[in-house]
C-alpha cells in the first residue's frame, strides 16, 4: 500500500516511541503490540491543494486557504482525492481573510462550521450566499469581522437557522431572512453598524430571536417582527439608536422582567412609533428596561386590533400617545391598568367607506372625478392607479376624498382605487375603471386610385377611437368646393367611375363624441374611352376636286376612317387614313352620296363619330359669246 510522506513520518515516530519504552531484553523476546497514545496512523490529517483551495482531510474536508485570484468564489460541496470523496464541512480560521479582490462568495449546504475570521477584512466582499444550516461560528473574531462595504447576505430557502455570531462586526447592509428560518442566534448581527434593512418576507416562520442578535445595529431604522415570533432574547435590539418604527405582529415573550430588549433604542431618531397589528392579543414587557435612562424612545403606540391583554409595566418609563381602534368592541370596556410610564390614550374611530367610487366613461381631454365617502376620525386618503389591469398599483399625487384630472387617450382602461386610513385601521375602496373615448385618428388614409371608366373605384380608411361615424366627400377637378356624398357613411367607399370624375378628389370625415377629423384627400384617375368634342360635318365638293373631314377628340390614341357607298350597309376602311383628318381628292360623280365616319380608340375602348355625307357636283360648261 502506497503511503504519503506524512503517513510515513507518523509511522516512524510511532515506531521510535515503541522502541524507547521497551524494557531490557525485550528486543530479544517476542515483540509486544503497543499502541502509542494520541497517534492514529490511519486517521492522520493530510494537507492537499485542489484547484483554488487548500484542504485538510480527516474523513471530511476543511478549507484552510483560498488561493484563487478571481472576484467570485464558489466553495465546492465535496472534493475527490486519492480515489476517495470528501465532503467539505468546514471553512477554517482565516481561510479567506484579508482578500482585497473577492466580491462574491457562495457557501454550500455541506459547510457546518465557519472558523475564526474565515472571511475577516475581505474589504470588497459585497454578496454572500449561504445555502444551508451552519452550526458553529466563533465570535473572536467572527467569520465576517470587518468584511465587505455594503455587504448583502442571502440565506437560501431551506435554511432553518441563522447561527450565533455569523455576521457579528461585519459591514452588512441588508439581509433577507428566508421563510424557512425558525431561529436567529445570539449576536448573529451584533454591531453591524451599516445594517439598514432586515426583511421578513410574508409567510416568515421565525419564532426566536436570540440575545443581542441585533445589538448595536445603529443604522437600522425599522423592524417588522412576524406573527410567528414569540421570543426575544435580552438586549436583542439594544443600542439600535436609529430605530424609528417597530411593527409587532404576534404575541412575544421575553426571558424575564427588565430584559432590556430595546435598551436605548431610538436614542438618535428621538421618536419611535410602535404598531401592534390585529393579530396581537397579548402585550408583554418587551419594552421594560432596568432604568429610565435606558428606556427606548417610544413616543407613539398604535393598536390596530381589538383590546389585548397588557402586562403590568409593559410601557415602564415610556411617555407616549397610545391610539387604539375605539370602534372595536373590546376597547369600550377596557379598564386602564398599571402599564407603567405616562400614556395618553386616544380612541380613534376606524375607517369605513359607505359610498364607493364608480366607473367613469369620458371623452379624451375631458375632466374626470372619482370620489369616495368615508367615515371615521383622523382620516387620510391615498388614491392609487393600475395600468396593468390591477396587477400592480402605484400611488398618485391625490390624498383627498375626490380625485380629479384631465384625461388622455392613453388612460383608457386604467383602474383606480382609494386607500382610506387612520392610525389604527385601513380600508381600500373597490376598484373602478376609466374608459376614455379617444378623439378619432386615422391609421390609414385613402390612397390614389386609377380605374377604367365604368369599373368600380374603391377608397378605404382606417381610424381609431370609439363609436366612430364616417362621411365621404368629393371635390370635382378644378372646383374649390367639397360635396357631401349622401349615404356614403362607411369606412370603405365604392362606386362605378365615370369620365366626369377624372382627377376628382375624395376624402373621409370620421367623428365620435370626442371630436372629428378629416383624412387626407386621394385622387381618382379614370381611364375612359376617347371623348369626341367636335364631330365631322357633311361635305360638298366638285367633280375632280377635294374635301376634308375632321374630328376633335380627347384621349385618342388611334384613328381609322371608314366609308360606305350610298345605299350600302357595309363600311370599308379608307387606306392610310390614320389621323383625325381625312382629305378625299379627285372626287368622282359616282361617289356622290357616299358616307364617312371615324373610329377613335385608346387602351380603354373605341368610339365612332357620326356618319357624314359627301356630295359631288358636276361642273356645267358656260358658253361665252363675243360680238366681235
Amino acid at each position: 500500500m502506497k503511503m504519503t510522506n506524512k503517513r510515513m513520518l507518523a509511522f516512524v515516530l510511532a515506531l521510535l516511541m515503541c522502541l524507547t519504552i521497551l524494557p531490557a531484553g525485550a528486543l530479544a523476546a517476542k515483540p509486544e503490540v503497543i499502541e502509542a497514545p494520541g497517534i492514529a496512523v490511519a486517521n492522520a490529517i493530510e494537507h492537499v491543494t485542489i484547484g483554488d483551495y487548500e484542504y485538510d482531510l480527516d474523513g471530511n474536508a476543511t478549507v484552510t486557504k483560498y488561493k484563487g485570484t478571481g472576484a467570485t468564489a464558489t466553495v465546492p460541496g465535496s472534493i475527490t482525492h486519492g480515489g476517495s470523496t470528501f465532503s467539505v464541512t468546514k471553512i477554517g480560521a482565516g481561510a479567506f481573510s484579508n482578500n482585497a479582490v473577492l466580491t462574491t462568495v457562495t457557501i454550500p449546504s455541506t459547510v457546518k462550521t465557519l472558523g475564526e475570521g474565515a472571511f475577516s477584512n475581505c474589504t470588497k466582499l459585497a454578496n454572500v450566499t449561504i445555502k444551508g444550516d451552519i452550526n458553529n461560528c466563533p465570535d473572536d473574531p467572527a467569520p465576517f469581522d470587518g468584511a465587505g462595504s455594503g455587504l448583502k447576505v442571502t440565506f437560501d430557502s431551506g435554511v432553518t437557522k441563522i447561527p450565533a455570531n455569523i455576521l457579528m462586526n461585519s459591514n452588512l447592509k441588508n439581509v433577507v431572512i428566508p421563510k424557512s428560518a425558525i431561529t436567529i442566534g445570539a449576536s448573529a448581527f451584533e454591531n453591524c453598524s451599516s445594517l439598514t434593512n432586515v426583511s421578513f418576507p410574508n409567510g416568515n416562520n421565525v419564532k426566536t430571536i436570540g440575545e443581542e442578535a441585533f445589538r448595536g445595529c445603529k443604522s437600522l431604522s425599522s423592524i417588522s417582527l412576524p406573527k410567528t415570533c414569540t421570543s426575544l432574547g435580552s438586549n436583542a435590539f439594544e443600542d439600535c439608536r436609529g430605530l424609528s418604527t417597530i411593527t409587532i405582529a404576534g404575541n412575544i415573550n421575553t426571558s424575564g422582567s427588565a430584559s432590556d430588549v430595546f435598551k436605548r433604542a431610538g436614542a438618535n431618531s428621538g421618536a419611535i412609533s410602535v404598531t401592534f397589528t390585529s393579530n396581537v392579543t397579548t402585550v408583554s414587557n418587551i419594552f421594560e428596561t432596568s432604568s429610565a435612562s435606558n428606556a427606548p424612545r417610544i413616543t407613539k403606540v398604535l393598536f390596530k386590533g381589538d383590546a389585548p391583554a397588557i402586562y403590568q409595566n409593559a410601557f415602564k418609563n415610556i411617555t407616549a400617545t397610545v391610539k387604539y381602534n375605539s370602534s372595536a368592541a373590546g376597547w369600550t370596556t377596557m379598564a386602564g391598568g398599571n402599564y407603567g410610564g405616562e400614556l395618553e390614550w386616544d380612541g380613534v374611530v376606524g375607517a369605513r367607506i359607505p359610498t364607493q367610487p364608480s366607473d367613469k366613461t369620458v371623452n379624451e381631454g375631458e375632466k374626470v372625478t372619482f370620489k369616495v365617502v368615508a367615515s371615521g376620525t383622523e382620516l387620510q386618503y391615498q388614491w392609487q392607479r393600475s395600468t396593468d389591469d390591477g396587477k400592480t398599483w402605484v400611488n398618485v399625487s391625490c390624498t383627498k376624498a375626490s380625485y380629479s384630472f384631465t384625461t388622455t387617450a392613453a388612460m383608457d382602461g386604467y383602474k383606480y382605487r382609494c386607500k382610506v386610513y387612520n392610525d389604527v385601521s385601513e380600508v381600500t375602496s373597490k376598484v373602478v375603471k376609466l374608459t376614455v373615448i379617444a378623439k378619432p385618428a386615422f391609421t390609414t388614409n385613402p390612397s390614389n386610385v386609377t380605374v377604367k371608366e365604368g369599373k368600380t373605384a374603391t377608397f378605404k380608411v382606417k381610424a381609431t377611437g370609439g363609436s366612430l361615424k364616417y362621411q365621404w366627400y368629393y371635390k370635382e377637378d378644378g372646383v374649390n368646393r367639397w360635396v357631401k356624398l349622401q349615404g356614403e357613411t362607411k369606412a370603405t367607399l365604392k362606386f362605378k367611375a365615370t369620365a366626369a370624375q377624372n382627377q376628382g378628389k375624395f376624402r373621409c370625415k370620421v367623428t365620435n363624441p370626442a371630436g372629428s377629423k378629416y383624412s387626407s384627400s386621394a385622387i381618382l384617375t379614370v381611364q375612359s374611352k376617347p371623348h369626341i368634342s367636335k364631330q365631322p360635318s357633311n361635305k360638298t365638293g366638285s367633280k375632280g376636286g377635294s374635301v376634308t373631314f375632321k374630328v376633335t377628340a380627347a384621349g385618342a390614341v388611334d384613328y381609322q376612317w371608314y366609308y360606305r357607298e350610298a345605299g350600302s350597309k357595309t363600311w370599308k376602311p379608307v387606306k392610310y387614313a390614320w389621323s383625325n383628318t381625312l382629305t378625299v381628292s379627285g372626287l368622282k360623280k359616282s361617289w356622290n352620296g357616299r358616307q364617312y365616319r371615324c373610329r377613335i380608340t385608346n387602351s380603354v375602348g373605341a368610339v365612332y363619330t357620326k356618319a357624314v355625307k359627301l356630295t359631288v357636283k358636276e361642273v356645267k360648261a358656260v358658253l361665252i359669246c363675243n360680238d366681235n
